[in-house]
C-alpha cells in the first residue's frame, strides 16, 4: 500500500497522492521526515506538476511554464554543500500529449517527477566538458519533461552569477564536493526533494535559514543554441516559443539577442529594452530588424530552407522571426502550400539540437 501524503493547506489526508508517490518512488525512510521537509516536499511537487497534463492545449503551455518559472525563480531555492542558490536562468522543454516539442532529448529520465537529470548521451553515459547539462524533471510517467538550468546565484555572497549550462554543473558538483556526474549520482541518487537527497535538493525559500533572495519577474525569450539542422514536423513551431527564463536580464551577458528579439516581439520600445538588458540600442535595433526581415519572409515551411545550417545571431533573429509568422499563419487557418514531412533530413536528430548541445560556457 503506497504511503500517503499529507496536504499542506488542510493537513488533512491527500489520497489523490498517491499517483505522486509512485512517480517521485519515495524510500522506505520517508516516514521520517520531519513535519517542514515533508511540507516542503509536498510544495515542491505542487509546483512542479502540471494538473491537466494531458487535456492542455500546446498553446496553454506558456502560461503553465510563466507560472511555475515565476514560482521555481522566487519561492524556491537551489540548496548544494549547504549552501542556497538561486535560479537565474532556466529554459523548459517538454514532448508529450497536445505539445510535441522535438527539442526535447526524449531522455527516460526526463519521464521522472522531481528528479535531477544529468545530460546523458543518447541514453547512455553522462555528457562530459562543455556539453554537461542538469535538467528538473517534471514527467507524469508519459511526457518528456525537463527544466534545463542555465544559470544560478548564491543567495548569501556578493559573486557573479554563474551563467551557462555547463559551468552550471561544474560549480554544483564543486560544491557538493564530487569529481564528477557519476560520482554525485552514486552517493547522493537523483531525487531533488528535500529530504531525500542529502548533497543536492530544491526547497522553498522561507525554509532555508540564509538570506532570502529579491522577488523579480523573470522574462522569456526563445531558448539559446537552437537550430534547424534536423527537422521535424512542426519544429518551427517551437524553435522561437520563449521558453527561456532570465530572472536577471542584465547580468546574463549569453543570448542577449534572443532577449532583445522577444521583448520587441513582445510588444517592449528600444528604450525599455534597453533598460531591461542592458544591451545598446543599436544592437537592439539590429535585431529588431532581423526579426522583422524574418517576417516578412514567411509564407510557407519553404521559407525554412535558408535556416537549416549552421545560424548566425542575426540568422537567428531572422528565424525566429519566419516562425513566428508561420505560427500566425497557422492560427488564421491559411494553408501551408508544402506537405508536412517528418523526413526533411536524412537523420531523425530528434535531441541532436536540443538542450544538451548548447556549447556556449
Amino acid at each position: 500500500m503506497p504511503k500517503r501524503l499529507i496536504s499542506e493547506e488542510t493537513d488533512e489526508v491527500d489520497s489523490s497522492s498517491e499517483d505522486q508517490v509512485k512517480k517521485v518512488q519515495k524510500s522506505d525512510d520517508s516516514d521520517e521526515l520531519d513535519d517542514a521537509a515533508t511540507i516542503d516536499r509536498q510544495r515542491i511537487l505542487d509546483i512542479l506538476e502540471i494538473k491537466n497534463i494531458k487535456t492542455a492545449k500546446e498553446e496553454e503551455f506558456k502560461e503553465i511554464f510563466d507560472n511555475m518559472a515565476n514560482r521555481l525563480m522566487n519561492d524556491v531555492v537551489l540548496m548544494v554543500g549547504g549552501i542556497p542558490y538561486v535560479l537565474v536562468e532556466i529554459e523548459y522543454y517538454f514532448k508529450g500529449y497536445n505539445h510535441v516539442d522535438h527539442y526535447a532529448h526524449g531522455d527516460e529520465h526526463q519521464r521522472r517527477m522531481a528528479s535531477w537529470y544529468f545530460h546523458r548521451q543518447n541514453g547512455g553515459g553522462y555528457k562530459t566538458a562543455s556539453y554537461k547539462g542538469l535538467d528538473i524533471t517534471f514527467g507524469d510517467g508519459t511526457a518528456y519533461a525537463g527544466i534545463l538550468i542555465r544559470g544560478i546565484e548564491r543567495v548569501d555572497a556578493k559573486t557573479n552569477l554563474v551563467d551557462g549550462p555547463s559551468l552550471t554543473v561544474d560549480n554544483l558538483l564543486r560544491e557538493a564536493g564530487e569529481p564528477d556526474i557519476q560520482s554525485f549520482v552514486t552517493k547522493y541518487g537523483t531525487s531533488l526533494l528535500p529530504g531525500e537527497n542529502k548533497g543536492m535538493y530544491l526547497t522553498m525559500r522561507d525554509h532555508s535559514s540564509r538570506k532570502k533572495p529579491d522577488v523579480r519577474k523573470p522574462i522569456s525569450s526563445g531558448r539559446v543554441g537552437l537550430t534547424m539542422k534536423m527537422y521535424k514536423k512542426d519544429k518551427e513551431f517551437y524553435f522561437g516559443r520563449d521558453y527561456r527564463y532570465i530572472r536577471l536580464p542584465d547580468k546574463v551577458k549569453k543570448g542577449k539577442h534572443y532577449m532583445n528579439t522577444a521583448l520587441h516581439k513582445q510588444g517592449h520600445k528600444v528604450a525599455q529594452i534597453k533598460d531591461i538588458t542592458k544591451s545598446t540600442a543599436a544592437a537592439i535595433q539590429k535585431c529588431i530588424d532581423a526579426f522583422e526581415a524574418g517576417l516578412k519572409e514567411a509564407k510557407d515551411k519553404s521559407s525554412l530552407e535558408p535556416y537549416k545550417g549552421a545560424l548566425s545571431n542575426d540568422d537567428c533573429c531572422k528565424l525566429i522571426g519566419v516562425c513566428y509568422g508561420l505560427e500566425k499563419l497557422r492560427s488564421t487557418g491559411s494553408p501551408d502550400k508544402e506537405k508536412d514531412d517528418d523526413n526533411n533530413d536524412s537523420s531523425d536528430g530528434e535531441g541532436e539540437e536540443s538542450e544538451e548541445e548548447q556549447n556556449d560556457d
